[in-house]
């Protein structure tokens, strides 16, 4: 056997170093917490340094930093959801501020594959938690260097494919050898999530070889219970939370074959934990009063507040703040598979996923508030629901919740609304015209209005908020992407990123739901391009003939670059008379930035009739350049 672990340069003490792997009644302890990053190139280096300093940056703020995957392996008498359930209750009773998913490889079903079991239901339930975001991913199970899960359930080519730079997460594999650094031949899972340039992992407590159950049931708990605890009014660093959980976790040799692929300086995206959002009243205002209860259409105002630990006011703080009302705990009964010796693996799962509301207020001088109406697709029974805060004003971010809001019933007497929701959809842009191009990643936009709100909770079948793709039997569930636009719950957002699109024409279509139920549809057409080159599709200008002046216009694959547009008019007879040039800087889909007088390059008008122009497209990020022709007609 082989190990390969830096815990022997934290062994300061002259003593300390032999490492026996059968005797730990005196063992060595670290003094040190180390990190590695595992590059072997310059461009690597860059990598990750630009990465750790992006994590940073207040343009990755976000109530991601409020959320928690939890994902466990299947089988073994259901020992790896037992191991993520423990960490489930330490979290919701000690830190309630974080909000949990639970990603069980049982909740979801199976299909058989070429090479065993899979489980695309599970590979997508992490791919979104991913690109949604969340401070922290954590896996119980079997594993090896490149996959999770016999079913395979995280591979390379899915850690490709994650697109979530602004929302890095920090993952704990508690599995064999997915962070094996030192085989010359590939890259581990480990590697490929942490040097991912856009997306992927800011570090990761990974091992480097085979490891056992119980020794990395005791690891995990200790990570746990050291990484959300401040001391002395600071966060951990990775390092310090290194040291303390080794030190603390010496039951058996494979403690050594966990290492942090990571900067041992940095601190995870913690909120400032000085401050906390408080929720100070919780009022509802129909004709029938509600009080804190949140019932079915009921108008609820929600007011707040940014404190100190001695519960003052920050009058300082100006910012926003995102509400995430969240339902009810609901039961998710688990599949069962791979029961053996008679002994049934079928268990009952709480829950807490549907949303009630989520949106944005201001936040003046430490004050905030924000209303909303409640969706009639509630569950009636009265209980337990949840209010999550995240606050920033771009310097710091804030966290703060609500327990034990009361939520059921419905309030009487409320108006009549049949009036349904407005739909308006884009690819990538608000400047997307159907029709247009994308590529074969694109970003679903959709715009919802509507006087009493947008329904999302999920809860009644049918009354999702859901996308369709061409003739897909599959919908896209969106309720959990839509977020209500700052100070207004009467319209709000869904960004929604679709990934390997065919090329060819494509409909997708977004029904959306209000809270009274009334539902509208809306479809958009859009052409993904036949190569990933740079496209132009729909050059034309308006107005054609032009008297006066005329706007050249067309749609194009590359949305966010930076591009340099140039258009050459000519005669019939070939002769150039004008050249008008543009760079768009971060373009939309939609180019619509030049305009033109009938004038030649002496400001003087030239002769009505028939021009040909020519428009050249080149982008700056890799030099890719087009060339489209059209005609146009000069009238005087």
């Amino acid at each position: 056997e082989s190990y390969s672990s830096e815990d022997y340069y934290g062994f300061l003490d002259d003593t300390e170093g032999f490492w026996d792997e059968n005797n730990f009644s005196n063992p060595d302890l670290l003094d040190i917490g180390i990190g590695r990053l595992p590059v072997r190139t310059v461009l690597e280096a860059e990598t990750l340094v630009n990465k750790l300093i992006h994590y940073d940056d207040p343009a990755t703020f976000g109530n991601w930093r409020n959320r928690i995957a939890l994902i466990a392996d299947d089988g073994d008498g259901t020992e790896h959801l037992r191991d993520a359930e423990f960490l489930a209750d330490f979290m919701t009773l000690n830190y309630p501020g974080y909000n949990l998913r639970k990603i069980y490889l049982d909740m979801f079903p199976q299909q058989a594959g070429a090479g065993g079991q899979l489980s695309v239901a599970t590979n997508t339930n992490i791919d979104q938690a991913i690109e949604q975001g969340a401070l922290l991913l954590n896996y119980t199970g079997h594993g090896s260097e490149t996959t999770l899960a016999q079913e395979k359930i995280i591979t390379i080519p899915q850690i490709n494919s994650w697109q979530n730079k602004d929302k890095l997460t920090f993952v704990v594999t508690a599995t064999c050898e997915f962070g094996r650094y030192d085989d010359p031949s590939r890259n581990s899972g480990a590697e490929q999530a942490l040097l991912k340039p856009d997306g992927g992992a800011i570090g990761l407590l990974s091992t480097t070889r085979p490891v056992y159950a119980g020794g990395n049931r005791i690891l995990n708990k200790n990570f746990f219970e050291l990484a959300f605890k401040p001391n002395n009014g600071q966060m951990p660093r990775l390092g310090k939370i290194l040291k303390l959980t080794k030190n603390s976790s010496l039951a058996q040799v494979n403690n050594r074959n966990f290492t942090l692929l990571g900067d041992p300086s940095m601190r995870l995206a913690y909120s400032d934990p000085s401050l906390t959002v408080h929720v100070d009243a919780i009022k509802g205002n129909s004709s029938t009063p509600t009080g804190d209860t949140l019932k079915a259409l009921s108008k609820i105002t929600v007011t707040g507040s940014i404190k100190e630990a001695g519960q003052t006011v920050v009058t300082t703080f100006n910012g926003q703040v995102q509400i995430t009302v969240y339902e009810k705990q609901s039961q998710v009964t688990t599949f069962g598979d791979e029961n053996s010796n008679g002994m049934s693996n079928v268990r009952q799962v709480a829950v807490r996923e549907n949303i009630v509301y989520e949106g944005n207020a201001s936040v003046k001088n430490g004050l905030f508030t924000a209303s909303f109406v409640v969706p009639k697709d509630i569950a009636y029974q009265l209980g337990a629901g949840k209010i999550s805060l995240y606050a920033t004003n771009r310097i710091i971010d804030v966290q703060g919740w609500q327990e034990n809001v009361i939520i059921g019933g419905a309030a009487l007497n409320n108006q009549p609304d049949n009036k349904p929701p407005t739909v308006r959809l884009f690819m990538n842009d608000e400047s997307f015209v159907s029709g247009g191009l994308t590529q074969s990643e694109a970003v679903l936009l959709a715009y919802i209005e509507d006087e009493n709100g947008i329904n999302t909770t999920g809860i009644s079948i049918g009354h999702e908020l859901t996308a369709v793709l061409d003739d897909s039997k599959n919908a896209l569930y969106l309720n959990n992407y839509y977020t209500a636009d700052l100070d207004s719950y009467q319209s709000g957002k869904v960004r929604y990123l679709l990934k390997d699109l065919a090329p060819g024409k494509h409909t997708i279509r977004v029904k959306a739901w209000d809270t009274y139920n009334n539902s509208t549809e809306n479809k958009l057409d859009f052409v993904v391009a036949y190569s990933e080159k740079l496209a132009l599709a729909h050059l034309f200008n308006y107005p054609n003939p032009l008297t006066d002046r005329t706007t050249f216009q067309f749609d194009h694959n590359r949305p966010g670059e930076d591009l340099d547009v140039q258009i050459k008019i000519f005669t019939v007879s070939g002769s150039l008379v004008k050249t008008l040039t543009n760079t768009s800087i971060a373009s939309k889909s939609h180019f619509a930035d030049l305009s033109w007088n009938g004038q030649n390059e002496n400001n003087q008008p030239l002769t009505p009739g028939l021009y040909i122009y020519v428009v050249t497209v080149r982008s700056k990020q890799d030099g890719s350049e087009i060339n489209k022709t059209e005609k146009l007609v000069l009238l005087r």
